[in-house]
C-alpha cells in the first residue's frame, strides 16, 4: 500500500510477455556420474549451485494462460582454485503458464516445461578450458509460484520447481527456487 491509499498496482494483459528468472538448485545425478559429484562434494572445493530461465510467452484465449517457449538452466560449479569444474545442464522447450486468477503471473501459478536436453562438464582455469557435451536427450519441468503484480506491465514470479533431464547415458534431476520479473 502507498501512503494511506487503498490502490494495488494491477498489471493489464499484454500481447506478449517475456521474463526470466535465477536462483538457487539442488541437482542430483544418476548413478554414472554420482560419485565423482559425491567425491567432489566432500573435497575442499566450493559448491555454486544455481538455476535460472529465461521465456517468451503469449496469451490464449482467457489470458489466464501463456504459451510459449522457454530456455532453463541448471548450472553445478566446483571451484578448486585455479581450476573451476562445472556441470551444466539445459532444457530448451514448449513452455506453458497457467495463473489462477484474472491476469497472467498474478496470484498463484503452476508452470510446464517439455523439449530438447543437453549436459556439458566444462573444466577451466589458468589459461586452459575444456568442454565436453552430450548429444541432444529429453527433459521436463513443472512448477509452481506465486507472482505479485509490480505495476501494469511488470510482475515479480516467486517460484519453485523441479526439473528432470535425460541425454545419453547421463541424466540428472534439480530442484530450484527462483525469483524473476514477467514483463
Amino acid at each position: 500500500m502507498v501512503s494511506g491509499s487503498s490502490h494495488s498496482a494491477q498489471a493489464k494483459q499484454e500481447s506478449w510477455y517475456w521474463g526470466f528468472d535465477l536462483g538457487w538448485a539442488k541437482p542430483s545425478y544418476g548413478s554414472s556420474i554420482s560419485t565423482v559429484v559425491d567425491s567432489l562434494s566432500s573435497s575442499a572445493a566450493s559448491r555454486t549451485s544455481l538455476g535460472g530461465s529465461l521465456g517468451f510467452y503469449w496469451p490464449i484465449s482467457t489470458g489466464e494462460t501463456v504459451i510459449g517457449f522457454a530456455s532453463t538452466a541448471i548450472v553445478d560449479s566446483f571451484d578448486f582454485k585455479p581450476i573451476t569444474l562445472s556441470f551444466n545442464q539445459t532444457l530448451l522447450g514448449f513452455s506453458a503458464i497457467h495463473t489462477f486468477g484474472q491476469e497472467p503471473g498474478v496470484g498463484f501459478f503452476v508452470r510446464g516445461d517439455a523439449g530438447l536436453a543437453t549436459v556439458s562438464v566444462g573444466v577451466s582455469g589458468s589459461s586452459m578450458q575444456l568442454t565436453a557435451q552430450s548429444n541432444t536427450g529429453f527433459g521436463f519441468l513443472g512448477g509452481a509460484g506465486y507472482g505479485i503484480a509490480l505495476s501494469d506491465s511488470t510482475r515479480l514470479l516467486f517460484e519453485t520447481r523441479y526439473t528432470y533431464m535425460k541425454a545419453e547415458d547421463f541424466n540428472s534431476s534439480a530442484i530450484s527456487i527462483c525469483v524473476g520479473p514477467l514483463f
